[in-house]
């Protein structure tokens, strides 16, 4: 553990006002999933093909349960700054647990979902969720591991995500019964 405050010393030692301002910026792109949310909807009513919005949809719902929670109530790990005075936050203090990293959670649950289904889409995804991954320890509100663990649980919830909305296409024929797949 001593290895994660060091990495976030030396994030804190990269600060600047112009960093700060970008960092902040970015990581509001995940403050309570609103924006993955808005994102899950559009792709829902805006494609002909409703499985990528499908997959997400249930991506998201499923890592919000088993990130925010489950996971973070039985683990239960403090945020770096509550046992780290000397770690200066920027934004307005998270009262949630630290891991795992529900902002990373919810935009790897949404690159994996898109990418999925459409590859371009899914790597332009997955550098803003890097983005997003990285502000948080940028702004020092997670541990290193509490980012990887963010990612892992929105990877994982996207494939069963996936791999449930194959099976629901392929045994109910949605797309022939009621245009909606």
């Amino acid at each position: 553990m001593a290895w994660e405050f060091d990495f976030l010393h030396l994030m804190q030692d990269m600060h600047s006002p112009i960093s700060d301002t970008i960092f902040k910026l970015i990581t509001k792109l995940g403050d309570k999933g609103i924006f993955c949310i808005l994102l899950a909807i559009c792709l829902l009513l805006v494609f002909k093909d409703k499985r990528m919005g499908l997959t997400v949809c249930l991506a998201i719902v499923t890592e919000f349960i088993v990130c925010n929670l489950i996971l973070k109530n039985i683990i239960a790990r403090d945020r770096p700054f509550w046992t780290s005075p000397d770690l200066n936050i920027i934004i307005k203090e998270p009262t949630d647990y630290s891991f795992p990293s529900g902002h990373t959670s919810v935009w790897f649950a949404l690159c994996t979902g898109v990418f999925c289904w459409n590859k371009r889409w899914g790597i332009i995804a997955t550098v803003v969720a890097a983005l997003v991954a990285f502000s948080r320890l940028y702004l020092t509100v997670h541990f290193p591991t509490d980012v990887l663990g963010g990612a892992f649980v929105g990877i994982i919830m996207a494939i069963i995500s996936y791999r449930a909305t194959k099976y629901i296409d392929k045994k109910y024929s949605l797309e022939n019964r009621f245009g909606i797949l």
